[in-house]
């Protein structure tokens, strides 16, 4: 295989096949011999090569797309392939992911019903069925929003024009006019295309060159090598009923209680811990009991103080939090504390006049929001959820329905990717 020029991991292929035959069939595997696997080792040595691929970087993205409509024939091409490069950017896709191949079957890549964009066209959820690093096939929910760009590219907002003139079928998302999907050989060409129409040699980017760009941006952010490729994020997620119902929708949706950020090359081990009717003076005993048998985490989101609305007057309720919040911080010095913001609600337990108790919470999430931030804290706002839309909530006004649930974790999952990303604590970002 040297002689013929075949790499080191095509002599692992052919060697894993071997083995596997030989163990299907109860033979010695000599291929774990120590002259085998010697061989193995000097001929990695040897086959060292160095990785010519570039990253495109976003600077190269906006001119790629900028250029797009001079390299196609026709705008739809345009818009076409500005979401393919762009979904591919931004969403870490391989292109096999986005795109059909020879050696696959038709559908292997991302599906046009897997495709869900928010109202305001700042948020896209795409679920990939099929990945390479998903060999046990249950699929990923991969999440894009559009503050992700530090550019004036949006990807978000490329992806719904792209929509607007995308023929209304099933199938596969990146499809052209007439039905026929995008291929790998296509998005390949077109590449090396626009790369030369804008000056840049195109020998030296292939298409995984937009995933290697994705990675090289999140160096810039101040990611180190090891931490891109398995960024590890420990967080505990504290509260009333809320989180509770958040943690059993998400271990039941792709990408799991980890809320699929493995994609964008997070590993996050969120320690869900809800408990129903649960009040503020609960929350320091409960901090105090999780340290006994964990560590202390990277971020603390709590979301409690719901069930006090009402019960307790404003003015004191907003004294007890920060008191405990002070308290909290002595026990977690390094931690990062983020106040996940109350919700606000259709029914309140403890009064009719549901306008005023909404305007109370709001005072109060303000005001918690500011003084966690001036700490070196964070916090996030749910502003898709309004208690006007009796579709986000339950029979009883008070959680979330199915869709409420989803709008919340999706915003948890985007705002726990920006603090990773950029160190800023504050989600949505204040411009």
């Amino acid at each position: 295989m040297s002689a013929r020029g075949l790499g080191e991991s095509t002599a692992k292929t052919y060697l894993s096949g071997i083995s596997y035959y030989l163990k299907l069939y109860n033979y010695t595997d000599v291929t774990q011999n120590f002259i085998v696997r010697k061989l193995l080792e000097g001929y990695r040595r040897k086959a060292k090569s160095k990785d010519i691929r570039l990253p495109i970087t976003l600077n190269i993205l906006e001119s790629i797309l900028k250029s797009l409509p001079i390299v196609c024939n026709d705008i739809y091409e345009a818009k076409l392939f500005a979401a393919a490069y762009s979904l591919a950017f931004f969403g870490y896709f391989r292109v096999g992911e986005i795109t059909e191949g020879k050696k696959q079957a038709v559908g292997h890549a991302v599906q046009f019903k897997n495709l869900e964009l928010s109202s305001d066209k700042s948020l896209m959820k795409l679920y990939l069925e099929h990945s390479k690093a998903d060999q046990r096939g249950k699929g990923e929910m991969v999440i894009i929003q559009n503050v992700q760009s530090l550019t004036s590219t949006k990807p978000v907002y490329i992806m719904a024009e792209f929509l607007k003139v995308r023929p209304i079928r099933q199938g596969n998302l990146f499809c052209h006019f007439g039905g026929q999907p995008l291929t790998r050989f296509q998005f390949t060409s077109v590449l090396s295309k626009v790369l030369k129409t804008i000056g840049i040699d195109s020998t030296k980017y292939k298409s995984h060159s937009f995933r290697i760009g994705a990675a090289t941006n999140a160096a810039k952010l101040g990611l180190s090598d090891d931490e891109i490729c398995k960024a590890e994020i420990e967080a505990w997620f504290v509260g009333s009923s809320i989180v509770k119902r958040a943690f059993v929708a998400a271990r039941d949706r792709p990408g799991g209680v980890s809320l699929g950020l493995q994609r964008l090359g997070i590993k996050l081990n969120m320690w869900w811990q809800g408990k129903g009717g649960m009040i503020w003076t609960d929350m320091y005993k409960k901090i105090k009991t999780l340290l006994k048998v964990n560590d202390k985490p990277q971020y603390l989101i709590m979301h409690c103080a719901g069930n006090d609305m009402g019960k307790t007057k404003l003015k004191e309720l907003i004294e007890n939090v920060k008191t405990t919040l002070g308290k909290i911080q002595l026990l977690l010095p390094d931690t990062k504390i983020i106040w996940s913001q109350l919700l606000p609600r259709r029914k309140w337990r403890y009064s009719e006049d549901v306008n005023a108790m909404n305007k109370s919470l709001k005072r109060l999430n303000s005001s918690i929001a500011a003084e966690l931030v001036r700490k070196g804290g964070g916090y996030i706002k749910y502003p898709d959820i309004k208690p006007n839309d009796e579709l986000l909530f339950d029979r009883d006004g008070v959680h979330l329905s199915e869709k409420g649930t989803e709008i919340f974790l999706n915003t948890i999952c985007a705002a726990i990717e920006q603090f990773s990303k950029t160190g800023i604590l504050v989600y949505p970002k204040l411009y």
